[in-house]
């Protein structure tokens, strides 16, 4: 310890001697000016001054002197993504006076701010080296030591030194880039920013981002639409959903239960995105990206959370999270386990209205995640990830929309079709295996990946009431339907790397994946107008299967520094095949070639403008015989995409307003459709409707309002319409909207930090969301409602916390509207998705 500081006392005279101290906005010679520009990728939490110089200076590896008197009283707000030291140090010494000095030997130091001028600037730059000579003395004398860190410049009256962070996504797959710089509409999500609005999964997830919508009847049971497309018809996924690099979907419904739990970020695309990701990736993309283990240290957290909804009980949470490094700087794992016990808040009833089990829709979960990282040598690595998810359900999220004008879902009541007393429930696991290895050539970069994904969703009792007129309202209880996948895939790409010095930026790749779904079903009981039918179970087994294979490819050509050009294409070919011992084996093969072409202008420093047109495509499926109506295909095609879009995302005012806004239009073909038989056999089939367009603008505004106040307002509006039907379609008519997507939507925040004493940081966050309301419609359904349609929705959540040395406590609310109107609704099926009613609860975390 005496040795370093007589170590750095001996720089700090040397550099004197030889007049290295450069005063801010004065000469600084070419080596400082070369260490300030240099940019890093930092995290910095919200901690005291002293806590963020000291943490700045681990991610930077630089060494700084300071006195701990000079910076005791002051606090950092949080500092995350690329920034240049001298960027970085404005923030964190914005407000305390100090500015940072960097020597010629690649020290800084950090020392009050003069007033020096022009017409003295000699004498006061002898006065300004003196003082900081003393000051570098007092702290080695004072303190005993030294820490390490980085330099600033000094604020000027028009810049102020706080500007907005700075987002860096990875969803080009050509490694980080600026948000603002992609071509493409992103909203991006850090980890700490998902934490702070109480996300857990991708259903909270869609009240935050613009043109994300989903509908859930519980635990593996929910469906995503984004910017109109998507659907819970077919057989193949239309919104990808990306853990990580492993591509999850599998089917319509069958996304697992992702928790988002210790992530680095969630980017979610919207638009098609096949010339980037191999699955289901028509309407957009959705990736969670987790925390990937960290060799720098042992230890972890702990959170324990517990709160009460209206009308319900109390429901409690615990997640830790490990890191543990095993060898120094080769490798690690990081371990994170959370376990919920939800209390339900959707009763029972039976068919006098009477409940049989009040808040029945409780569930139990555990999930399990073990992430390791190997350093094999300085360009070549290896992640490894193994997630184990169970979420047992006693209920579904569905209440009852008024089938035949007895209840209606701000009851939150459900009950059986056919015998009230039957149970539900909800049973969903999932295993996710994946290995990435990644070798850096310099300029470019080699990622092999290989997953394996199983899931078993079993529903106990899928209930659902049919209003037939002049008859009665037709129940139909199917139970246990079982629902097996498993998938797995393989990627192997090659892409440039954002540092290399060409002008063309790249990735190549082919995707491979093997997949099957296995459906089966027991007892079916259906109550027709009060005569009581069981169909004996269980039905045979059914297998979906799909082959498929994927080449993909991207570049683009800087022109010059404000034109930029691209273009990328894949190839897709998908062999499908349908099993049953009923119904024997339907095989056929779907393929495309599927293009994107885009531009983009840099109109100044901070404003971007592009433009691209992308097409997307979805393989085709068949109707089973044996539930399949006289006159109805056998099989269905494909669904194809093309999408136009116009965007702008420019930064205002020193980089304390960013603003993102597109506008798109897309032409969608052979629109896949559900349609009942008219005779009330309850036999199904699915087909290609015909055209659609959808056009709309959605929005991202962020301002940082103050160094400690941001506020966000995003949003969007859409309008859908079908333009054309097929011979013999009457589920639709011209003019329709296309089903399950929202009229518009927005959000409104507000994120305010502050101190609630000395070394005592705090903030309250609060989001106002508002969804508009969607259609569902199957006109010839011979049932009543044909044409369903859901309220629009608003919900206000709010937290406000405190950090106190290694603790965290946060009070929370959400839904405090308690809004009770479904978020979706199912027209002829009698029921509603709903959520959460009011909630308030606490959130106590331990860092060590």
């Amino acid at each position: 310890m005496q040795a370093g500081c007589l170590y750095l006392l001996l720089i700090s005279v040397i550099s004197f001697a030889h007049g290295a101290w450069a005063e801010p906005g004065r000469y600084q010679s070419p080596a400082a000016k070369t260490a300030m520009a240099q940019r890093y990728q930092l995290d910095i939490p919200r901690a005291s001054t002293e806590q963020a110089l000291q943490a700045l200076a681990r991610q930077t590896s630089k060494q700084l002197l300071f006195s701990h008197r000079s910076v005791d009283a002051f606090t950092s707000n949080a500092l995350k993504g690329h920034y240049s030291l001298q960027q970085a140090l404005e923030f964190i010494l914005n407000g305390t006076g100090l500015i940072a000095d960097y020597t010629d030997s690649g020290v800084i130091v950090i020392s009050p701010r003069g007033n020096n001028s022009d017409a003295n600037y000699g004498d006061k730059t002898m006065n300004s080296k003196k003082q900081l000579l003393a000051a570098t003395v007092g702290f080695l004398i004072g303190a005993g030591g030294a820490s390490q860190s980085v330099l600033a410049q000094e604020n000027s009256a028009d810049n102020q030194g706080w500007v907005l962070e700075e987002i860096v996504v990875t969803a080009t797959k050509r490694g980080d880039k600026n948000l603002m710089d992609v071509p493409i509409s992103v909203a991006a999500f850090s980890g700490e920013d998902i934490e702070n609005r109480g996300i857990q999964t991708i259903d909270d997830l869609s009240f935050a981002v613009p043109n994300l919508s989903a509908t859930s009847n519980g635990p593996g049971r929910s469906f995503y639409f984004i910017r109109g497309v998507g659907g819970s018809n077919g057989d193949s996924p239309i919104v990808g959903i990306y853990f990580d690099e492993v591509p999850v979907s599998v089917g319509v419904g069958d996304h697992p239960d992702i928790r988002a739990t210790d992530l680095e970020q969630v980017e979610v695309l919207r638009g098609p995105q096949g010339t980037l990701f191999g699955q289901g990736s028509v309407g957009g993309t959705v990736r969670f990206i987790t925390r990937d283990p960290d060799f720098n240290g042992f230890g972890g957290s702990i959170d324990l959370s517990a709160y009460k909804s209206k009308g319900s009980g109390w429901s409690e949470g615990l997640t830790g999270v490990l890191n543990i490094p095993v060898v120094d700087d080769t490798l690690a794992f990081r371990l994170v386990a959370s376990y919920e016990n939800n209390e339900g808040w959707i009763n029972q009833i039976d068919d006098d209205g009477a409940i049989i089990e009040e808040n029945f829709n409780s569930n139990e979960l555990s999930n399990l995640r073990l992430k390791g990282l190997w350093q094999a040598s300085d360009n070549l690595a290896f992640s490894s990830m193994v997630v184990k998810h169970h979420n047992k359900s006693d209920g579904v999220n569905l209440a009852l929309n008024s089938p035949d004008g007895s209840f209606s879902a701000p009851d939150r009541v459900m009950r059986s079709a056919a015998d009230p007393t039957l149970p539900f429930g909800l049973d969903d696991e999932h295993d996710i295996y994946n290995i990435t290895a990644t070798y850096d050539f310099g300029s470019m970069l080699l990622t092999a990946v290989a997953s394996e994904i199983e899931t078993s969703n079993l529903s106990k009792n899928e209930s659902i009431f049919l209003t037939v007129p002049d008859e009665g309202v037709l129940g139909i209880a199917d139970i246990d339907r079982h629902r097996e996948t498993k998938t797995s895939s393989q990627e192997v790409r090659l892409s440039s790397l954002p540092d290399n010095d060409y002008k063309i930026d790249w990735v190549l790749g082919v995707f491979m994946s093997d997949s099957e779904i296995t459906e089966k079903t027991g007892n079916s009981l259906t109550d027709i107008f009060g005569f009581f039918v069981v169909e004996d179970g269980p039905t045979l087994p059914e297998k979906i299967g799909s082959d498929s294979l994927a080449f993909f490819g991207d570049v683009s050509y800087a022109i010059d520094e404000r034109w930029t050009i691209g273009a990328g294409s894949r190839f897709f070919k998908d062999d499908r095949s349908f099993v049953s011992d009923l119904d024997g084996k339907l095989e056929e093969t779907f393929d495309k070639v599927s293009s994107k072409v885009y531009v983009s202008f840099l109109a100044a420093e901070n404003t971007n403008l592009y433009f691209s047109m992308s097409e997307g495509f979805r393989s085709g499926g068949f109707n089973p015989p044996s539930t399949t109506f006289a006159g109805a295909n056998l099989s269905y095609d494909p669904e194809e995409l093309l999408t136009y879009e116009l965007g702008l995302k420019a930064s205002w005012f020193e980089n304390r307003l960013a603003t993102n806004l597109a506008f798109y239009f897309s032409e969608y073909t052979d629109f896949l459709s559900g349609v009942l038989a008219a005779d009330d056999s309850g036999d199904s089939s699915l087909q290609n409707a015909g055209e659609a367009e959808i056009e709309g603008v959605e929005w991202d505004v962020r301002w940082l309002a103050t160094p400690y106040l941001t506020i966000g307002f995003n949003g969007n509006v859409t309008d859908t319409e079908f333009t054309s039907l097929k011979e013999g379609v009457e589920d639709k008519v011209v003019g329709d909207p296309v089903d399950n997507s929202p009229e518009y939507s927005y959000s409104l925040t507000a994120d305010y930090q502050f101190n609630w004493a000395r070394d005592m940081p705090g903030y309250a966050r609060f989001d106002y969301n508002r969804q508009g309301p969607a259609f569902l419609l199957i006109r010839n359904s011979g049932v009543i409602p044909e044409v369903g349609k859901s309220e629009a929705v608003t919900f206000l959540n709010a937290h406000v916390g405190m950090r106190w040395a290694s603790v965290d406590v946060e009070l929370f609310g959400n839904n405090l509207l308690d809004e009770d109107e479904g978020t979706a609704n199912f027209a002829v099926t009698g029921r509603d998705s709903v959520l959460r009613s009011r909630s308030f609860g606490l959130k106590v975390g331990y860092d060590f």
